[in-house]
């Protein structure tokens, strides 16, 4: 993980401290547990479990509820039943703080749509362009 560049490195220290605390967990527990790597499109990590021959339900939900302990936002889980490997990808809620304006974008249309709609409202105005005949 120490190869791939965040833009935040707070965000980056966030998520190198969730693997370790997540390992040691699973380490208690005397399972071990891997790191394959960050998740590409959400601030996450994928981790491994090999040789899983045997488990139950309610083991793997008290699994997945060590990664919501430690702060995680989703977990999702895939089995595989050829290498019997259970890999857990799990999603962290972003570390850097928004700033006032990140939200406001959600609220105003586009720039392009707001000029068309001045424009057409202001032919209007004037009679040179009807909106419906």
């Amino acid at each position: 993980m120490s190869l791939l560049t965040y833009k935040y490195e707070t965000e980056k220290q966030s998520l190198d401290n969730f693997v370790k605390q997540a390992t040691a967990r699973f380490l208690d527990r005397n399972l071990d547990i891997d790191c394959v790597g960050p998740l590409t499109k959400t601030p996450g990590v994928l981790f491994e479990l090999s040789n899983v021959h045997e488990t139950t339900d309610d083991e793997m939900r008290q699994m997945k509820h060590i990664f919501y302990d430690l702060g995680a936002s989703h977990v999702s889980m895939d089995i595989n039943n050829m290498t019997q490997t259970v890999y857990f990808s799990v999603e962290k809620q972003s570390v850097h703080k928004r700033s006032f304006c990140t939200g406001l974008y959600k609220c105003i249309p586009p720039l392009p749509i707001v000029f068309c709609m001045i424009l057409c409202l202001y032919k209007y105005q004037n009679g040179t362009m009807p909106l419906l005949s």
